[in-house]
């Protein structure tokens, strides 16, 4: 298809997740979805990538084609930011013993910002109207969308406040796994966002994005189980209810916005990353925490810094 300027905040995207439900309601299998993901994975990615992003991917007219028209695959760059942020926090986590510096918190930052950036902030622009659409009450002597200016610095205080403060929770190495599980998961809640607003539990989007979320999320917990040398059930158990959770954060925010406005806007899918970002952090920490019963205690403990 030609290169043309697509709206920023992603409606066209999700207005093809509408019609992925609709169309080849047969194609629900999980067999027909993993030849689906294998055959589409790479150019879907790419298409992706250069639509959406800030990197300067090349991609040809039929790669876009095949991103623009498989928006349920979104967890592909999900993952492959989770897994980039997972390893380079690692690292960070590494560096802070050896130079015995606080490094966690600036690295934090950078990575929740970088995350917003690489998308041209167009989830923030989302989650602004949306939450402007939920409050309209709150600009009503004024023309400025107080209600949605007021939530978004809720939702991105929140979120940095996760981040920077993950260290001193649960400790550098399982903060990077964190990280890294919620870049991915925050995707698919936007997916399950709208497919559960049109097509409830059976929206081929939603089992789509799932599946590959699923898949990703094990992938970067099992690098992550090898680089920390802490191989462990517990962690595999911790990828998939953050998956769960990712389910159940897309189908809340569908389910407020069909109870106050009657509908889901475009809006809203978007602003489902924004609001399930720092939810899905505080999860990992808390399923660590509630799940530790010794096999993991050495990750959960912070680094021992040299005197």
């Amino acid at each position: 298809m030609p290169d043309k300027e697509r709206d920023d905040t992603l409606d066209d995207w999700i207005d093809k997740m509408d019609a992925e439900d609709k169309a080849e309601e047969e194609k629900t299998t999980v067999g027909d979805m993993v030849s689906d993901v294998g055959v589409k994975a790479v150019p879907a990615l790419k298409g992706m990538l250069a639509e959406m992003t800030i990197l300067p991917v090349k991609a040809s007219d039929e790669d876009r084609e095949v991103g623009y028209s498989n928006p349920s695959m979104l967890p592909l760059v999900g993952f492959l930011f989770g897994l980039a942020a997972m390893i380079i926090l690692w690292v960070v986590a590494k560096l802070e013993g050896i130079f015995n510096a606080p490094l966690w918190p600036i690295f934090a930052l950078l990575a929740v910002a970088t995350s917003m950036l690489i998308f041209r902030f167009s989830f923030l622009g989302d989650l602004a109207r949306f939450g402007d659409m939920l409050f309209p009450q709150a600009a009503k002597d004024s023309k400025t969308p107080l209600g949605g200016i007021a939530v978004l610095v809720v939702c991105v205080a929140a979120s940095v406040a996760m981040y920077i403060t993950l260290d001193g929770n649960v400790g550098s190495e399982v903060a990077a796994l964190a990280v890294g599980l919620t870049e991915i998961c925050i995707l698919n809640a936007m997916v399950c966002t709208r497919s559960f607003a049109e097509s409830g539990f059976k929206g081929k989007s939603m089992a789509m994005s799932t599946l590959i979320t699923i898949v990703g999320a094990l992938i970067i917990t099992l690098i992550w189980m090898i680089l920390v040398g802490d191989v462990a059930v517990m962690h595999i158990i911790v990828a998939i209810l953050t998956v769960v959770f990712s389910i159940i954060g897309g189908f809340a925010v569908g389910y407020i916005s069909k109870r106050s406005l009657g509908y889901v806007p475009d809006d809203a899918a978007g602003a489902a990353v924004e609001l399930t970002r720092p939810i899905l952090v505080f999860l990992v920490v808390f399923f660590f925490w509630a799940l530790n019963r010794g096999p993991s205690r050495r990750a959960l403990a912070r680094p021992q810094t040299p005197s």
